[in-house]
Formats: C-alpha cells, structure tokens, sequence
C-alpha cells in the first residue's frame, strides 16, 4: 500500500513538473492547450462509445465516420458558449467537476440534435447515454489530474511550502485540507486519527495513519494542525501531551462555538493556547447566581482598568444591570477600557469612566450618592510582589487605605455589597503586598463585624451593607503573571527565567476569575472568604518547558545542549514563597455552587482594629518605615517579614 503510494505521487510528480512549465505560458496558449485536450476527450470519448455499445463497430464507423471530428468540433464549440475555458483549472473541486458534467450534458444533448435534425445519424439511446458519461468522466478526470499534479509539484517541491499533519479526518479535516490546497499554503502528507476504522483509507486523496505511524514517516513533518473543534479540555490534555513525544509544533483550528458565530473561520490556524496547556477544565457559570442579584442596579468597578477589573466590567455588560460606574486612577488603562466597553456594548448600558484616586474619601462619598450606587467590587490594588516590597510605604497606603476608605464610604453611604478582591498571597504571606492584603481583609471584615454591632446598637439606623471577599489564585494573562514574561522572553530567543525549579501556583483564567467574582456577590451573606476549587498547583518550570514546545522549539539544556530556549534558575526573591494556599486557619464549606467553598477566617474586632489602623496611617504619612512595618507584624502576626 505503501509503495504504490510512492509510486502514485511520484507519477504526479513527473506529470506536474512538466505542466508547471506550462503555467507560465501567456493565458490565451493555456486555453489553446486545455481546448486541445478536451479535442482529444471528444474524439475518444465518441470512439470508446461506439467500441462499446455497437459490436460491428467497423461498418458503422466506415459509413459514418465524419461523426466523430464533428462531435469534436461541435462539442468544443458548445464548450466555449458554456465558458467552460473561464475556469482555471489546478483549482479543480468536486463543485467544477459537478458542473463540468452538467455543462457535458448540455453538449451531448445539442451534439444528439443536430446530428439527428442536421444529418440524419440516428444512433441509439443507449450510444448517447454512453457517450454523456465517458465524455463527463474525461473531462472531469483530465481537469483532476492536472490540478493534483501541479499541487504535488508545486508545494511539495517547487515552493518548499511547509509539510503538515493534520489530526482528525473529519468533518472539519477534510474542509481544512479543501482550503489548504485551494490557496497553496502548505504541503499535505498526511491525515492522523484515532479511530482504527480509518487507517488506511484517504480522505480527499490523502493517507489516513494512526497516531503512533507518525514515527514512522519517512517524511520531515514542520506542523501538526489539529482538526478537531468539538474536543473537550481533558481530551485535548491527552492529545496534547501525546503529541509532546514528536517535538513538532501543533497548531488549532477554532472551537466549534467561534466558526458558528462567525467570530472565525475553519482555516483560522492559532497556537495552543495557554489554558489548553495547562489541561484546567473551566468552571461552570450557575445561571441561578450569575448576575442575578444584579438586576436593575446601578454597580461600581474600583481598580476598573486593571486586569480582573476590566473583566468584571466586561462580564457586567451581559446583564440587565442599571448603569456602570468605573472608577481608575491610571489614566491609559482607563481609556483602553473605555473604548472597550465602546465597542462591546451591544445593550446601550449607560456607564461613567471616572478618575481618580480609591484612597480619596471624600471623592469616594461624593460619587457613591451622585451615581445612587448600590454594589461595588474592589478590585483595586498594587498587586507586584518585587514592587511592592521596594516600595513598602506606597504599597501599604494604597493597598490598605483604599481598602479603609471604600468600606467606610459604603457603609455611611449604605450601599447593598461590598465584594473585595483578595490573593492567595495573603494567606501566611512571606512578603508586603500579600501582608497588605491580608490586612485589607482584616479590614473588610471588622467592617462587618461593625455593621452587625451597629444594627444590634440602633436598629432604626438600619446600615444593610454586606462586606465579602473572594480569594484565589494567579490570573492567567494578568500583567503579574509569568506567562507573558515567558511569551516574551521565547519571542526574545530566551533564556526562560524561573526563580526556582520546584516553585508551583495554582492558575486559572481572568474569564473564570470574574465569574466567580460575581457569582460570589450572589452567595455573600457577610463576612466571608469565598475560594474557587482550583484543582492542582502547576510546577512552574513544566509550564515553561510546555510554552517552549507548543511554541515550535525546543529546551535547551544538558541532555540536549542543541535545543533553542535555555531556563535559568535566579534564586527565590525576597518575599517569594515556592507554593501559595488558600485558607489560614479554618476550613472550608461548600456552597450553592460545587466548585466554590466559603470560610470564616480569624479576625480583629472593630474596636482593636480601627484605632490600629489610624496609628498606621500616621506613621506612613510621617515616612516612619519601621513602626509601619511593626504595626503591619502586629495586626497580621503570620507574616514572614523579611524588611526591617
């Protein structure tokens, strides 16, 4: 089976180098070539019908042999009137063969008329019927066997186009290796399935192979394309990780989602995205807690332009919310998601793009009763770990003080909800921005804490505010995830820098992040820590060796000193834990939702914390770095301080 595929492509190979000389004849000599051609079908076309269906083929071939040139002539006549030389022939399909025929048929049945109006010939039914489909198969056959053999010439040896798999002889395989061809990008050598019932066969004249054959090619294959839209995440882990043992690198179509809404096409090739390398199945949406505390409210996005904010924002859109407040204070970001929301907002939802400062409280009072807010999200903060722990003061301040100032404007203000956005840093931090971040929980739950206090004190003064936080890990595509540093370091030629072999994160996307965000408004209650079931942290140095793969290269190092991308171990920095956790000291429990957990961590009362958090204040106005830091050690005691 082999060998006389060998034998087939190099046939088409012979056939397509002489054409292809052809090709760079003056158009009106290549429509002279293909009319000779198709001279030569009629004549033999008319000849085999008679060899066939009459026996004593020879008395009527001497009596009538004028019929013959004359079914030539007049069929190539009739040919031109059809436009049938408009078509340019290597780009034959199965749609031009189709029409090829009908337009032979349209040809036979003239050639019946004027033969037996014209000059009398009466020749059987069954000699015309014959003749329509010797003359259609000739056509046909002559217009494919050019096409396939100029395609074989030309990509597979003239051109040096690149040499693809592709996986999955499908549906969508077969529409992808259509459109391939058609424009001449790249050189097919072979399809690979998984289901056995296929080995062997072809599929649009191409080998059909099983995954393992792929070894066996004697052929350099430059790209898999997968071809395979329907795949479920788990089931492109597997095939993903199979394909690792090639070394090639593999490119996607579209889901089946982006090519029915016409957000892309089937020959959209993209690289395997980060989230498919890491195998992370996306956690569902409960249509029953997605936005619909949301209704009909007006809701605030603070720390709106940065990652997780603008998600929020973009995820927002969807519901039937009342308006959208956004407030930033880095000027660019702000713009960028303004022109976003622009574009996106299909629903004509009225929202304000504000600027200015979450440490303002005055600013954030006046804009809570302006704009009749009722649920915020806090997701604003300086979240850069080497930053932050260079700038402790500035870190603490912002990421404190916002956290303060939002949560006493909201509860003077008497707003509805209360949703902070917290990191897994936070939980027995080893550097200041997650010990800022612990103690803007802290502050978020005293702030609860209160709000009850107070409504037990004086129940007239009904304060309904409800304070939440949600926890959880590093944000795939988020400006402090190493993701895009190890992007930009492969574009570089590397090295990969990872501060440690064995340090691991959990991860999940900014999509899922978001969701989770505002699904969590529709459990909070007051007072708790919501986590998202992240599944298992990924070892940071495998993501590295994964993104060099899937990018077409290979990792350098002492078994393979050859390869392209090198990674370099630099030492933890200051501050850098080898893995995060989501819970302090209490456990979780499940919720409404099976995939996120709520916890009640330890807390400070109101009454210690408050007046702790003034002193705070006054030592980072005073640039007293040390008694900050003490304080900062004494309300968040699990704190590993490493700058004294």
């Amino acid at each position: 089976m082999v060998l006389l595929s060998k034998f087939k492509k190099e046939i088409f190979f012979k056939i397509g180098k002489q054409l292809s000389r052809l090709l760079e004849l003056d158009l009106k000599y290549k429509k002279i070539l293909i009319i000779c051609t198709d001279i030569i079908v009629f004549f033999l076309s008319s000849l085999i019908t008679i060899f066939i269906v009459y026996p004593n083929f020879i008395s009527l071939f001497s009596s009538n042999i004028f019929i013959i040139p004359l079914t030539s002539t007049l069929g190539i006549i009739i040919f031109i009137f059809l436009k049938q030389y408009k078509q340019i022939v290597r780009y034959t399909s199965g749609l031009s063969i189709y029409k090829s025929s009908l337009k032979s048929l349209i040809a036979a049945l003239f050639i019946y008329l004027i033969n037996r109006l014209g000059f009398g010939i009466t020749l059987s039914n069954a000699y015309w019927l014959s003749f329509w489909l010797i003359l259609s198969f000739g056509v046909g056959a002559v217009r494919l066997i050019f096409s396939k053999a100029v395609k074989i010439y030309s990509s597979s040896y003239k051109n040096g186009l690149p040499v693809v798999a592709i996986y999955g002889a499908g549906s969508a395989g077969s529409a992808l290796a259509m459109t391939i061809e058609k424009s001449n990008s790249h050189s097919i050598c072979t399809f690979i399935d998984d289901a056995p019932i296929k080995w062997g066969r072809s599929l649009n004249g191409i080998n059909i192979i099983s995954p393992s054959s792929l070894k066996d090619l004697n052929i350099k294959v430059d790209q898999i394309l997968v071809a395979i839209p329907s795949l479920s995440i788990p089931k492109r882990k597997t095939l993903l990780k199979s394909l690792e043992y090639y070394n090639i690198p593999v490119l996607q179509i579209p889901s089946i989602e982006e090519i029915t809404s016409g957000q892309a096409t089937i020959n959209n090739l993209r690289p395997i995205s980060i989230e498919q390398l890491l195998g992370r199945q996306i956690v569902p949406v409960y249509p029953n807690l997605f936005g619909t505390n949301l209704v009909g409210k007006v809701i605030c996005v603070i720390g709106a332009g940065g990652s997780i904010g603008t998600e929020i924002c973009l995820q927002l859109l969807k519901f039937n919310i009342k308006s959208l407040i956004l407030i930033e204070r880095n000027e660019e970001n702000l713009y960028n998601l303004n022109a976003k929301i622009i574009n996106l907002n299909d629903k004509k939802l009225h929202f304000e793009a504000l600027l200015g400062d979450a440490c303002n409280l005055f600013f954030l009072e006046k804009i809570f009763v302006q704009y009749n807010i009722d649920v915020i999200f806090h997701a604003a903060a300086y979240k850069h770990v080497p930053i932050v722990e260079n700038n402790p003061l500035e870190g603490i301040f912002n990421n404190v003080f916002s956290t303060y100032n939002i949560c006493l404007a909201a509860q003077k203000v008497n707003l509805e909800k209360l949703v902070f956005i917290s990191t897994d840093k936070c939980v027995r931090p080893t550097n200041i921005m997650g010990a800022s971040k612990r103690l803007a929980e802290l502050i978020v739950q005293a702030f609860s804490k209160d709000t009850v206090n107070k409504n037990k004190n004086n129940p007239e003064k009904f304060i309904k505010t409800i304070f939440s936080m949600v926890r959880f890990g590093n944000v795939l595509g988020s400006s402090g995830s190493v993701v895009p540093l190890f992007k930009k370091q492969i574009a570089e030629g590397g090295p990969i820098t990872i501060t440690d072999f064995k340090i691991n994160r959990y991860f999940m996307t900014i999509e899922e992040a978001a969701q989770l965000v505002i699904q969590s408004s529709s459990l909070s209650k007051g007072g708790e820590v919501f986590l998202l079931d992240m599944g298992s942290p990924i070892l940071i140095y495998e993501l590295a060796k994964k993104m060099i793969f899937f990018s077409g290269l290979r990792v350098k190092d002492k078994n393979n000193p050859n390869g392209d991308i090198e990674i370099i171990q630099t030492g933890l920095r200051p501050g850098e834990k080898l893995f995060e956790e989501l819970l302090i000291d209490s456990t979780s429990q499940k919720t409404l939702h099976n995939l996120i957990y709520k916890a009640t961590e330890k807390s400070i009362e109101p009454n210690i914390l408050f007046p702790e958090i003034n002193k705070l204040r006054e030592y980072i106005m005073n640039m007293d770095k040390e008694n900050t830091l003490l304080t900062m050690k004494k309300l968040v005691p699990e704190w590993q301080r490493y700058i004294a």
